[in-house]
């Protein structure tokens, strides 16, 4: 029998391998056996290559709306992992968009998260439509005034407000009069919204109206032009004719569509939305006839997981521009708003858009993996969670069964023989080495799993000794073999790593 110590070879990349040469030739004997004595090494992480072969994940949030995310082809390592679950998460906000029956997604966000325990979280919470204009209540104060005010002093639950600038102050040309939330809205379809209340000329087209909108920076209301990112400007000329303007990072263009004819206060009067839906943001009309209107067709390429917070800008006095049926819907992963949960308001008139049910009601929910790999990595314990049936819930949240640690402590390891024929056979057929069926292998042992630091050390509780190929006695001067994932993918190290071999 005989002894061979096998140490890893530097790598730029750092991956487990081992070339090792001996001056003087190991023989081996005719029909010899190999065994696993002991192996050793510090890992860093494990790699996990996503490719088209399983980069799909599959979800519902209510029966009948199945959709399928594909994630960015990469390799992610110990150190770029949080990338992984940030393409996981823009993945399925921007596969979240409203369509007709799934009023669901309005205010919804997905999350994918690595958590306290040691567990990834992916789920959606959905921020409910409401004015948050509320100091004292439920609804929360989300708003931050700069010369603007509520004009009517009805009770705040009822989400019933009027705004406009303060009573007394002069039309401006300026763009700091203005209600901005530091809170951002929802990334998946998450939007503000105003109704017209009153419009009429104030004798200056630069200081009539007012903009409704969605800013990329928040502030403390010394806004300019330029901060306007996505906004719809209502106004009137001093003609009298109205108009509307869509504005893009402060470029303002007129619309071929205009407002229709605004009698104040009027429940029916056009509601104006700028929304982040899926991977676009949309600036929307909606008209007393049922209509809905884009201003701007196919709306415009949103950034996944940028930050867009609500505002509005008066150009006009209080006697000749104000807009009620105020909504938002606030991220709810924003920690700065303390997660609110809060019943939504209702917005009223035959111009009223889309909203959730009140209160939201129990769905349908599941996500699949196309790959139980991809599963195990994030430390999910099967392909389809759950396992069987549904998450009958209004808010889904799908946590790993296992302590996720870059993928080491949730799959097993192989030690590979690069340069030497062993009698053994894998089943596996998802590798490049290995054809669709199986066939045999040169696998010297699996190794379950790492030790409690997320190392490899492993002493085989018994020795099993595998028949070597070899019909003729041999000469061996080079011995090459490797460590890999039980999905062959590679593993890094720090430092070397040793691996002990019996020969029989």
């Amino acid at each position: 029998m005989k002894l061979v110590r096998l140490v890893s070879t530097p790598q730029k990349n750092g991956t487990l391998l081992f070339d090792c040469n001996f001056n003087d030739g190991i023989e081996i004997n005719a029909d010899s056996k190999i065994a696993l004595q002991s192996v050793s090494a510090n890992l860093t992480g494990g790699n996990f290559i996503i490719t088209d072969a399983n980069n799909d994940i599959t979800y519902q949030i209510k029966t009948g709306f199945e959709k399928t995310i594909n994630l960015q082809n990469n390799i992610y390592t110990k150190s770029n992992f949080t990338q992984l679950l940030y393409d996981i998460e823009n993945k399925l906000n921007e596969s979240t968009k409203w369509e007709l029956g799934l009023n669901k997604v309005l205010g919804l966000e997905w999350h994918c998260s690595l958590e306290g325990a040691g567990k990834i979280y992916i789920q959606y919470k959905i921020g409910a439509s409401r004015e948050y204009n509320d100091p004292t209540g439920a609804g929360g104060q989300l708003w931050l005034f700069n010369n603007v005010k509520a004009l009517n002093t009805s009770d705040p639950h009822t989400g019933l407000g009027v705004y406009a600038l303060e009573v007394g102050l002069p039309a401006s040309g300026t763009f700091d009069n203005l209600m901005i939330s530091n809170s951002f809205v929802s990334k998946g379809v998450g939007y503000v919204r105003a109704r017209i209340a009153t419009l009429t000329t104030t004798g200056d087209a630069n200081s009539s109206g007012y903009y409704v909108g969605l800013s990329k920076l928040t502030g403390d209301g010394n806004y300019t032009e330029h901060d306007l990112s996505y906004a719809i400007r209502a106004t009137i000329t001093p003609l009298g004719v109205l108009e509307y303007y869509t504005v893009i990072d402060g470029v303002a263009t007129l619309s071929a569509t205009s407002p229709t004819a605004v009698i104040p206060n009027s429940d029916d009067n056009d509601v104006m939305e700028v929304v982040i839906d899926g991977r676009l943001v949309k600036m929307n009309i909606f008209r007393s006839d049922g209509t809905k209107v884009e201003l701007i067709l196919g709306g415009l390429p949103y950034t996944a997981g940028e930050n867009l917070y609500p505002f509005i800008v008066f150009k006009s006095d209080s006697v000749n521009g104000s807009v009620d049926g105020v909504r938002f819907t606030p991220s709810q992963f924003n920690n700065e708003d303390g997660n609110l949960s809060t019943d939504l308001q209702p917005q009223q008139g035959l111009s009223a858009p889309p909203v959730n049910t009140n209160p939201i009601r129990n769905t349908d929910n599941y996500i699949r993996f196309q790959s139980i790999n991809l599963a195990n990595y994030l430390g999910y314990a099967s392909r389809r969670q759950p396992q069987g049936g549904y998450q009958n819930s209004k808010l889904a949240l799908f946590i790993g069964q296992e302590e996720f640690s870059v993928g080491l402590s949730v799959r097993g390891f192989i030690i590979e023989l690069l340069n030497m024929k062993l009698d053994c056979y894998d089943s596996y057929s998802n590798t490049p080495e290995l054809p669709a069926g199986g066939q045999r292998a040169n696998i010297l042992a699996v190794i379950p799993s790492t030790d409690s630091s997320g190392n490899l050390v492993f002493t085989p509780p018994t020795l099993n000794f595998i028949d070597l190929l070899n019909k003729q006695p041999l000469s061996v001067r080079n011995i090459k073999a490797r460590i890999v994932s039980s999905d062959y993918s590679e593993l890094e190290i720090e430092g070397l790593g040793m691996i002990n071999l019996l020969l029989d």
